[in-house]
């Protein structure tokens, strides 16, 4: 029974792979058109710079309507090329109708006017000498246009690259996976690809994989597009043209992880860890060796981190929502002459005191997750490695000789004041240890509030572009609106304040967002507890929050953005203790 269940999980799990890439399939193709579109606008363009231009008579000229306001500029018109009489129609590189910007009525506008009366007024055409059948009115690069198409270039493709790959590697890596249990049916350690080897090699996700290959196709789109506008300079007719410049500044973000990583392996080239024996037991030792394809810097310090991460995934009707918190975490530092130096590398001695946890989860459809890593850095330098390490509870006997640490390390309460004045958290306590006042003042993440200022920005001129070249109104509304959003977000940032006071029978929560204030108490017996999770990322940190459970099912934050699980875990913990205390 236990066999054909899971064998019908796994099939339709690969089902679902499958149907990923079916889904995404459509998004890629539409985008492959987009893109089509886009290198022929430039690829005509210039092989259009050396047609020969002749004089032209407007035979006829019309103004065409499509649909959702666009417009297309139609002529018929004559000419003469080597001795011979041609007919042509092509008005434009750029065939079908549009709304971007004001090209179609422009052009309808002038060649009206060279068709007016009986006798058409000389205009002009550009014909290709090679082929005099082939023909066209104006040989302009209409750059809004490029612009637009490279909006759609640069999302619909990766898209659906991202879901049809993504799914086609998700079913071949289960596969494996699938194949390795059944080799391996009473070690679950073996069950992970990564894992199979003789040695770990660093974390190269699916995400890191398609970042690089995200930003080679971003460059590829906006290269020309930078190229050209540098060559043509639109802006100085239209200022507008400069917001152009948003997209390459936006590909700066990608390009700037992309380089990391492209710096981070010409210093180490590949690096693996060697574990000593694996699995690594709970309770007991890591030793393992970092082992790199070329040699580590002669100076400095190198940081090993070891950390439990803890993700849980809640269900609803609304979808699922995952957070995530650090559990544990221990760091050493180890002096970068003291390495062990060869001709093919660095070898780097690995030793920690695990904790009493939980094994490593290998099952993606559990809702709680455990995931342990280890981090290698040198500060100052490009090099960061990421292992996952297989921790599970083989049952052998652990020798060590100082017993293993507990899950979560406690934090005095003397200690609490200082830890949360780390993210500049005011709180105080009484004498017997229990809070008295929580304080939250605004303006407190300068870093993440300067950062999303330039990102919104980008984004809104980005937005402001799209208003102005009557793009769709589709994105106009989504570009508009998340740009507002993402501004709100600032402002309540910069401005809110909160504060918490307690008393014997119960709490009293004071928002201040400027001028207007708001508050909520709780008694004692209205609350049900008080849990931690995270609530926000900051670079490569997760941030915690301590929030209030009413019996009612209400949540209230009462302190955010906590560095470590552990001081959350500890701040929670003194909640509790004051709900008890003289209940």
């Amino acid at each position: 029974m236990f066999r054909k269940s899971s064998t019908a999980a796994k099939g339709s799990k690969e089902m679902a792979g499958g149907c990923l890439s079916l889904f995404g399939l459509p998004f890629f193709l539409a985008g492959l058109v987009m893109s089509y579109l886009y290198f022929s606008g430039y690829a005509e363009w210039w092989q259009a710079r050396r047609w020969e231009e002749v004089p032209c008579r407007i035979e006829s000229a019309e103004l065409e309507s499509g649909g959702k306001g666009s417009r297309k500029a139609t002529a018929v018109y004559h000419y003469r090329f080597a001795g011979r009489d041609y007919r042509g129609d092509r008005v434009s590189f750029y065939g079908g109708s549009d709304n971007i910007g004001s090209f179609q009525q422009n052009a309808h506008r002038e060649l009206s006017a060279h068709a007016k009366g009986k006798k058409s007024r000389t205009f002009r055409c550009y014909v290709n000498p090679a082929d005099p059948t082939e023909s066209v009115l104006y040989r302009t690069l209409r750059w809004p246009m490029q612009a637009f198409l490279a909006i759609f270039a640069l999302t619909f493709p990766a898209v659906g690259a991202g879901l049809v790959f993504g799914g086609w590697l998700g079913v071949r890596e289960m596969k494996r996976e699938n194949q390795l249990r059944t080799a391996h049916p009473d070690e679950r350690w073996k069950w992970k690809s990564a894992w199979a080897g003789a040695a770990i090699p660093e974390d190269r996700s699916l995400m890191k994989k398609a970042l690089f290959s995200y930003t080679f196709w971003f460059w590829l789109v906006v290269g020309p597009l930078l190229a050209t506008m540098i060559a043509i300079r639109p802006w100085e007719e239209s200022r507008f043209a400069l917001l152009a410049l948003v997209l390459p500044l936006i590909g700066c973000v990608p390009t700037w992880f992309t380089l990391k990583r492209i710096r981070h392996r010409m210093a180490v080239g590949a690096t693996t860890l060697e574990l000593k024996e694996t699995p690594v037991n709970p309770g007991g030792t890591l030793r393992a060796a970092i082992r790199s394809s070329r040699p580590l810097p002669a100076n400095g310090t190198a940081e090993l981190t070891l950390e439990c991460v803890k993700s849980t995934t809640v269900k609803s009707g609304d979808g699922d929502s995952t957070t995530t918190e650090k559990v544990w975490s221990h760091q050493e530092t180890v002096a970068l002459n003291a390495i062990t130096r060869d001709l093919n590398g660095s070898r780097l001695p690995v030793g920690f005191k695990l904790p009493n946890a939980p094994d490593s989860t290998l099952d993606r459809s559990e809702t709680v997750k455990y995931q342990w890593n280890l981090h290698f850095k040198v500060p100052g330098t490009a090099i960061h490695s990421t292992f996952e390490i297989p921790v599970f509870n083989t049952g052998r006997a652990i020798t060590d000789e100082n017993p293993a640490e507990s899950l979560l390390p406690q934090v005095a309460s003397g200690d609490l004041p200082a830890l949360l004045a780390g993210r500049r958290i005011r709180a105080s306590f009484g004498a017997d240890g229990l809070p008295q006042s929580i304080v939250c003042p605004p303006s407190r993440h300068l870093g993440i509030i300067l950062s999303m200022i330039v990102f919104d920005v980008i984004w809104t001129a980005l937005a402001v572009f799209l208003f102005a070249k009557d793009a769709p109104l589709l994105f106009r509304v989504v570009w508009s609106v998340s740009a507002a959003a993402i501004w709100l977000g600032v402002i309540w940032m910069a401005l809110h304040k909160r504060s918490v006071t307690f008393d014997r029978d119960g709490l009293v929560v004071r928002n201040q967002f400027g001028p207007i204030i708001w508050t909520r108490s709780y008694k004692k017996r209205e609350i049900l507890g008080f849990k931690h999770d995270t609530n926000m990322t900051s670079g490569n940190q997760q941030l915690y929050r301590v929030r209030l459970e009413s019996v009612l099912g209400k949540k209230e934050t009462l302190a955010d953005s906590i560095t470590g699980s552990n001081t959350a875990a500890a701040l929670a913990g003194l909640l509790d203790q004051w709900k008890s205390a003289g209940a």
